[in-house]
């Protein structure tokens, strides 16, 4: 595989896990199992870490406004899932909003990110 592509099928792979495991979560119903709530929760936190090792990485490179406000819009959308989520996991009923957010919001981080796995491979080359 092309060293290129590694970053990508990283995060490919935890996205994987991430909606995975989710979605299993939400099958399983409450009360979660500890074990797969916990996996759930540290893949999205290392999700977040590794985007914002990326964007890290961005730094050296002259880059516009707009890979900047594509970057925060990432971090941004992380914050507000892993937010929702730990709100949906708090509070039982849990608020619509969170639910809501919880849903749509790990698709928008997904296209985000791939936005930006996809200037940090024309930037490598």
């Amino acid at each position: 595989m092309n060293e290129v592509w590694l970053p990508v099928a990283g995060a490919a792979s935890g996205f994987a896990l991430v909606f995975g495991t989710g979605y299993w979560l939400a099958l399983v119903g409450r009360p979660y199992g500890a074990a797969l709530f916990a996996v759930h929760k540290l893949i999205g936190l290392g999700m977040l870490v590794y985007l914002g090792l990326s964007a890290y990485g961005f730094r050296s490179a002259a880059l516009g406004r707009g890979v900047w406000l594509v970057v925060a819009m990432a971090i941004l959308a992380f914050i507000v899932v892993i937010a929702s989520g730990g709100v949906l996991s708090a509070v039982d009923p849990a608020p619509a909003l969170a639910s809501i957010l919880h849903k749509v919001v790990p698709y928008i981080t997904v296209v985000l990110t791939a936005v930006l796995m996809y200037l940090q491979m024309s930037v490598r080359r």
